[in-house]
């Protein structure tokens, strides 16, 4: 006769697959807003207001509270007297993002934009990704400036760079569901791999993937989670890669 009680061990695998189950839930419906996400140019003067840490931790935590899914990029041609990135959401959440953003930088613009690509019709494309770090240092802030001027070196006409920042909230509290991507092309291997490079040198608090080709220029490209790249990181911590 089968004994109808579950033992100490079948307790905890069921236990383990109903989580597993409340997780691909949960990443599903977050799936679904991330792969409609709707990108909006953001144009801002190069002025002392802008790259403010706090302003941007701000941002993120009124996003995470609203469980709004996001992504940011900056890319080769945000350069000048003007930050350009972009910033998309799912189309319902476009108002809100307008309105909490000019209600923190008023001289910001964001428009609806159908942004171009880094990519030339050739060359060579790869990317890496940020990896887990056992603690982020509270206050170490990068510098942001540093990274802009990496990617003021960058050919206009052959080469493309991008650091793109996608994030969906986490069943953690005040946590997103992270990946962070430098995304690079040039005419050979060597000098791609030397971008990226670049630019990593200008996080030493973080470890960075090797460089790949395939599946994540596939996911920069249409803004795609993956948990595979996985980083659970409050807004303080993402400032210490990405603010404006």
């Amino acid at each position: 006769m089968t004994n109808s009680k579950l033992s100490g061990e079948a307790r905890s695998d069921l236990a383990g697959q109903i989580t597993k189950l409340q997780m691909v839930s949960f990443f599903k419906k977050f799936f679904s807003h991330i792969s409609s996400l709707k990108p909006l140019l953001v144009t801002m003067p190069m002025t002392d207001k802008v790259l403010d840490p706090k302003k941007t931790e701000e941002l993120l935590t009124r996003l995470l509270n609203a469980r709004i899914p996001f992504a940011c990029e900056v890319v080769v041609e945000n350069l000048g007297n003007h930050l350009k990135f972009f910033i998309a959401v799912p189309q319902q959440s476009i108002h809100f993002l307008k309105k909490t953003f000019t209600e923190l930088w008023s001289a910001a613009i964001l428009e609806e934009n159908q942004e171009g690509t880094i990519f030339g019709s050739s060359g060579v494309r790869e990317g890496s990704y940020f990896l887990p770090v056992d603690s982020a240092i509270p206050g170490s802030v990068n510098d942001f400036l540093k990274t802009l001027h990496m990617f003021s070196r960058i050919e206009l006409v052959d080469e493309g760079l991008a650091l793109q920042v996608v994030c969906v909230p986490s069943n953690e509290a005040q946590k997103l569901n992270t990946n962070i991507r430098l995304i690079a092309s040039a005419s050979t291997p060597f000098r791609t791999k030397e971008i990226i490079a670049h630019i990593a040198a200008t996080y030493p608090s973080w470890k960075i993937s090797q460089t790949s080709r395939g599946d994540i220029i596939d996911r920069f490209v249409h803004r795609e989670f993956s948990d595979a790249e996985n980083l659970k990181l409050a807004p303080y911590e993402i400032t210490q890669i990405f603010y404006f």
